[in-house]
């Protein structure tokens, strides 16, 4: 309770530049799940403090190949007093 986690998406090649946006899940007016992004999470890290599941794209700068692969599970418990 009260803490956050900070999520490090990888930098495959040290030196290439990267582009990164984080998406969390939803779902959209008809049940189905949809990621969305996280507007102004563009950096390598990412402070979390709640439930969810988080992804990442990464993209070589300039005009490379986006990868979306990696997906982050988080569960953030109360604890009862």
């Amino acid at each position: 309770q009260g803490t956050i986690v900070t999520l490090n998406a990888p930098t495959p090649f040290p030196q290439d530049t990267f582009v990164y946006q984080w998406f969390a899940d939803s779902v959209d007016l008809f049940g189905n799940p949809v990621k969305y992004p996280l507007l102004g999470d563009t950096l390598q890290t990412m402070d979390v403090d709640s439930s969810g599941v988080y992804y990442v794209s990464v993209r070589s700068y300039p005009g490379g190949c986006i990868d979306t692969s990696m997906a982050f599970s988080i569960f953030v418990d109360t604890i009862p007093n």
